[in-house]
């Protein structure tokens, strides 16, 4: 018997009606299984539980220390079954995020805090990807949900579904000492061409990977993620093209300079997508979170 949750219960109720009579009440038990019971612990655990004290049971030190103990143990066994009926509903055990680069990453707090307390039996895994790397993500199974997968499924045969998030604008920018910051006219390739492009380099895998921006011939340097090509461009290393969003704060300081290019590059569509295959809950949950106008604005920087 020793730690099983029935006997901490039993302390529990004894601890506080000083009687087996009257723990057997509380317990709609009879007095003689209590005493069993309690034999029972001693026997087995090798120590002395209880003490009679002027007709009171009383619980030894070893006894409390036992009870202090039990009530995360009992919590504990509480939980496990409540995660383990939810996993056999079809919550899945562990659940993978994949968030495009260029998805603002301030809403992922809120959120995770939010799944965990829904789907508290569930490991969630949340990375970044690279363009192409976030459909890559779901054709690989390196993730069950994207956020902000860019344009259309490069192929769909029916089992990826999609949820409109937004549109990305981008813009081109360059150091307020670069050669090109006090070009009046709008840029065109041949002068652009002389300069680095500064680039994210697509995470994927399986799929072609794409760049942000390039130029044929032109010189390009790859870095890990946008706060590095806005480093880059400040320092005057290279140029290219980020989220307006992201670069709303660079902008006020002066720090990087708006250019227009002959051909600039236009907004992009982004989406929610994941595997349809099964009925997953915690999809469902995320579709009903993410889908409202408060959502599709935090992610859109």
């Amino acid at each position: 018997m020793g730690f099983s949750s029935d006997s901490i219960k039993i302390l529990q109720v004894i601890s506080k009606t000083g009687s087996f009579s009257e723990t057997a009440k509380v317990l709609h038990r009879v007095p003689s299984a209590i005493g069993y019971t309690a034999r029972k612990m001693e026997e087995e655990l090798g120590v002395k539980l209880f003490e009679r004290r002027n007709g009171h049971i009383q619980l030894t030190p070893v006894a409390n220390y036992i009870l202090e103990q039990g009530d995360w143990i009992l919590q504990g066994l509480q939980e496990l079954q409540r995660d383990a009926l939810r996993l056999n509903e079809g919550t899945e055990s562990q659940f993978r995020i994949a968030l495009n680069y260029i998805i603002s990453h301030q809403p992922v707090s809120q959120l995770l805090s939010k799944l965990l307390d829904k789907f508290p039996a569930t490991e969630f895994s949340i990375r970044t990807e690279v363009y192409n790397g976030t459909w890559d993500s779901l054709y690989e199974d390196r993730a069950d949900f994207v956020i902000g997968a860019p344009q259309n499924p490069p192929w769909n045969r029916g089992n990826i579904s999609t949820e409109y998030l937004g549109d990305v604008e981008w813009v081109f920018l360059v150091s307020p000492h670069h050669p090109l910051a006090n070009e009046e006219q709008i840029l065109k390739a041949a002068k652009l061409r002389q300069f680095p492009s500064i680039v994210v380099h697509d995470s994927s895998i399986a799929l072609q990977q794409k760049k942000t921006w390039a130029l044929k011939g032109q010189k390009i340097i790859y870095v890990t993620d946008l706060n590095m090509v806005l480093s880059m461009i400040i320092a005057g290393i290279g140029i290219g093209f980020v989220p307006r969003g992201f670069a709303v704060s660079a902008l006020a300081k002066g720090i990087v300079v708006e250019k227009m290019i002959a051909e600039h590059k236009q907004p992009i569509r982004v989406y929610y997508a994941w595997q349809n295959q099964r009925n997953s809950p915690i999809i469902n949950y995320l579709l009903d979170l993410l889908c409202t106008d408060e959502y599709r604005t935090q992610w859109l920087i």
